[in-house]
């Protein structure tokens, strides 16, 4: 079952008290993300489908039903919204966004069969992947979903195919091909469209999974082959971010210039980081 664990006090002892979330008549369920006390995540039903779930200390466990299918999951929750995935009545699976006032609805496609929210949401603005089909080519495509404008194809960097990790205020970050045949991360917003962050010591591939006030990290190749964290801006450009003394790390996610991943250490491990400018990469205090 889904449990929570809250911070009772702070200081050399800390006390966690779980909280058992229930389930919606199955067996199992699982809490993915939390937001200002509610958690939402999956969990299964009485007939042994899985549906996406809300849970509020006021209201419980509230099952988000799904788009006339038998399965959905939930990926995040900002404020009031949450973003997902779920089946329609025709098995297609399709990204949705749930909220109280206008239960869950379904966010279409690029004209494919098959469409995801990214597991992210900023303002309502939800980002994902897409199938589309054009002229008979099935491509996935990254996208931006508004209540506004739809569901928006963001297009690739020249190549064929491309998705969308995160989202902060407009800023869309992902990954997306080239017309040279590689993977690199990027960024676009309305203004600019689709820029391509590069990669480090030009060795191809790189791919982008957090952003936070322009700045967005991710991970690339190095020169050595080995998977480098970086932090991106349009001041500094990418900006590699070393490891603990091993091979390779990964940045997931930054907010107010902290950046958080895992890297390996000198004897192979990989731990947990926090990375800022002024303290550079570390494991532990």
């Amino acid at each position: 079952m889904a449990f929570v664990l809250t911070l009772c006090s702070v200081g050399v002892a800390q006390t966690f008290t779980a909280v058992d979330l229930g389930t919606l008549g199955g067996l199992n369920s699982e809490a993915v993300a939390v937001n200002n006390g509610q958690v939402v995540g999956n969990s299964y039903i009485s007939n042994g489908s899985v549906h996406a779930f809300r849970w509020t200390q006021a209201g419980g466990m509230v099952d988000l039903g799904t788009l006339g299918g038998s399965y959905s999951n939930a990926y995040a929750v900002n404020d009031s919204q949450v973003v997902g995935s779920a089946d329609t009545s025709s098995g297609a699976t399709h990204a949705f966004s749930w909220t109280a006032a206008a239960g869950m609805i379904d966010l279409g496609t690029l004209a494919g069969f098959t469409s995801s929210s990214a597991g992210q949401v900023s303002n309502g603005q939800v980002v994902g992947g897409a199938y589309t089909n054009n002229a008979g080519t099935i491509l996935s495509h990254a996208f931006s979903w508004t209540t506004a404008g739809g569901m928006i194809d963001l297009g690739t960097l020249g190549g064929g195919n491309s998705t969308a990790y995160a989202v902060s205020n407009g800023q869309v970050v992902g990954a997306a091909d080239t017309n040279g045949g590689v993977n690199h991360a990027f960024s676009w917003t309305a203004e600019s469209g689709m820029i391509d962050l590069g990669t480090l010591s030009g060795f191809p591939h790189s791919e982008a999974f957090g952003v936070d006030n322009g700045e967005v990290v991710g991970q690339a190749y190095t020169g050595s082959g080995q998977w480098r964290a970086f932090s991106w801006t349009a001041v500094g450009g990418m900006v590699d971010l070393g490891t603990l003394g091993g091979g390779s790390s990964e940045a997931v996610a930054v907010s107010n210039g902290q950046v958080i991943g895992t890297a390996d250490t000198s004897n192979g491990r990989g731990h947990a980081f926090s990375w800022t400018p002024a303290g550079g990469m570390r494991w532990r205090s």
